[in-house]
């Protein structure tokens, strides 16, 4: 998918820019609710709100308010809700010239929140979709000016892995939501930034890839070099078999030496 660059709301110029954000933005529609409706009941809302949203993009607005020289790389749709999810990265000078404008929806989030506190979020990528590689390649010059590079789940895989390429510095990566990533890519983090689940999540894949890994390899191993079943048992038994002799011999069952006299292997 193609889109041209938007128009960027504070000029980095030919300063390098501290932070350079790849990642998603969104428009958040806030539904406020008494309660949440079980499955099939409809309830009445007591409020709903447009905010501006995204990983990528709120990530972007704390370092700029902290601060940083930022620039941010995504993609927004053609509608009505492209001026909402960019409010706050203009609000806060965020660099757009990385941005682009593909055909179709921006990004949404619908968030419902009820009177407890608690919330369910459903999240409809669109134009986040399109921040591929290709569309990352086309900053690459950006990304490697930057001393950081912050990079998230929610935009393509082939997209976040391009960005760590790109990177020459420092790379951050949110792996929210968890998604699969090269390994090269998780080593190369500066932090990982993840919570409990999270972490859990990656863990399980990386084992799985780690697994994966092994069989390739013992699949790729030259016929000679393996070993029948039996023999890898067999194999598995000898240290056993070590240490029993070894008892043995210590309690004096065993001679220490071949061609010994008979009377030097009693015992006492």
């Amino acid at each position: 998918m193609t889109g041209a660059p938007r128009p960027s709301s504070a000029a980095v110029g030919g300063a390098s820019p501290d932070v350079v954000v790849v990642g998603s933005t969104n428009a958040d529609l806030l539904v406020q609710v008494s309660a949440h409706p079980a499955p099939g009941e409809t309830v009445l809302g007591r409020s709903m709100a447009v905010l501006a949203g995204g990983k990528g993009a709120n990530q972007a607005v704390a370092a700029a308010r902290s601060g940083a020289r930022v620039a941010f790389v995504g993609s927004v749709g053609d509608d009505e809700f492209a001026d909402a999810a960019l409010a706050g990265l203009r609000a806060n000078g965020v660099d757009l010239s990385g941005l682009r404008v593909v055909p179709g929806s921006t990004g949404i989030a619908i968030v419902t929140v009820s009177a407890d506190g608690e919330n369910s979020i459903v999240v409809i990528p669109g134009a986040n979709a399109a921040t591929d590689a290709d569309a990352v390649r086309a900053q690459a010059d950006l990304l490697a000016r930057a001393r950081v590079v912050v990079v998230q789940g929610e935009v393509p895989r082939d997209g976040v892995e391009e960005a760590a390429r790109l990177a020459r510095e420092r790379l951050i990566v949110n792996l929210a939501p968890v998604i699969a990533l090269d390994t090269e890519v998780l080593r190369q983090a500066d932090p990982l930034v993840v919570n409990e689940h999270e972490a859990a999540l990656a863990a399980r894949r990386r084992g799985r890839h780690d697994r994966r890994r092994r069989r390739v390899r013992r699949r790729a191993r030259p016929a000679a070099r393996r070993r029948h079943p039996l023999a890898r048992r067999r194999a598995a038994r000898r240290p056993r078999r070590r240490l029993r002799r070894h008892v043995r011999r210590r309690a004096g069952f065993i001679p220490r030496a071949r061609g010994r006299p008979a009377d030097a292997l009693t015992r006492g």
